[in-house]
């Protein structure tokens, strides 16, 4: 049976496993690096947003929650707090935390009624009750 090594498939998978990994922090680490040198400004607010998308992707919820909240807390500052706070209660069910998602989920319902995003957070809510 030549070409047929356990070790070979294990190498194999283990590779490519690392290669998407690697990809992650790579994006993760350039996001933090526009955020530290653009500051306060759009620009870094933006790149704090990817920053927490990435962050979520990759599993790292609490960062993720931690990067969402600095986002919600700066308020006037030319980001979508509508998207902010569904991802936030998302982040929040990941975590397996329901209290602070749906507090997050009727928060984004209360104060932006007309957002895309509420009939998502509505669906979301329902699913906390039960």
């Amino acid at each position: 049976m030549s070409g047929h090594s356990k070790w070979a498939t294990i190498k194999h998978k283990k590779g490519a496993a690392d290669k998407a990994r690697g990809k992650l922090f790579a994006k993760l680490a350039r996001q933090l690096e526009v955020a530290a040198k653009a500051g306060d400004s759009l620009y870094g607010r933006m790149a704090l947003l990817g920053k927490a998308d990435t962050q979520s992707k990759a599993g790292q919820v609490d960062q993720a929650i931690a990067s969402w909240k600095q986002l919600a807390d700066q308020k006037g500052a030319n980001i979508p707090e509508d998207a902010v706070l569904i991802e936030l209660g998302k982040a929040y069910q990941a975590k397996g935390n329901a209290d602070d998602a749906r507090k997050a989920f009727t928060t984004l319902v209360e104060q932006h009624p007309t957002s895309p995003y509420v009939a998502a957070a509505r669906v979301e809510l329902e699913a906390l009750k039960n």
